[in-house]
């Protein structure tokens, strides 16, 4: 019955909202017991717990054979994440930019897009440029080594961010 889906949809939205304050509060102790900064915090906890629900679609939809799915759901939520939410937050509170984002953090954000894209995308420029009217819909891969790599290099990553956080605790 479409009253119970909407009585559904209004309280799941209800209650991500909820477990979102209290996934906000939950984190925010942790770094304040730990002295962790929240920077980090946010740039590793909070990241990766508001990403797993997108890791669990994505992942299912790969699983399924939607593989294109996966791919929107991220350079949508990308998408979303750096125009809404970081737009709507800004227009509550100016968002004050920490060195340590531009130095560390911007350099791989770039790197892991601009590789992404260059798989998806190198085919097609290597055939003369984008032509969309006589080109396949599908014109790259994201290759099990890119995949690979992208992995590891969030492996890596995350422990240089504790790091750096320890040898540079007031950022």
């Amino acid at each position: 019955m479409l009253i119970v889906d909407i009585v559904i949809l209004v309280a799941g939205f209800f209650a991500l909202i909820k477990g979102a304050d209290w996934f906000v509060d939950g984190s925010s102790g942790i770094a304040r017991r730990f002295h962790v900064p929240q920077l980090i915090i946010g740039l590793t906890i909070v990241a990766l717990g508001t990403s797993a629900p997108e890791l669990a679609v994505s992942t299912s939809a790969a699983l399924q054979g939607s593989n294109e799915i996966a791919l929107s759901n991220v350079v949508g939520s990308n998408i979303f994440n750096l125009l809404c939410v970081l737009g709507v937050c800004a227009l509550f509170r100016p968002v004050p930019v920490d060195k340590g984002i531009i130095k560390r953090d911007f350099p791989l954000s770039i790197a892991a897009t601009v590789a992404v894209f260059a798989c998806a995308c190198a085919p097609a420029f290597m055939a003369g440029g984008v032509q969309y009217a006589s080109m396949e819909a599908t014109i790259g891969t994201i290759s099990r080594p890119l995949a690979a790599a992208l992995v590891v290099a969030l492996i890596v990553y995350l422990p240089l961010l504790v790091s750096d956080a320890k040898r540079h605790p007031a950022q």
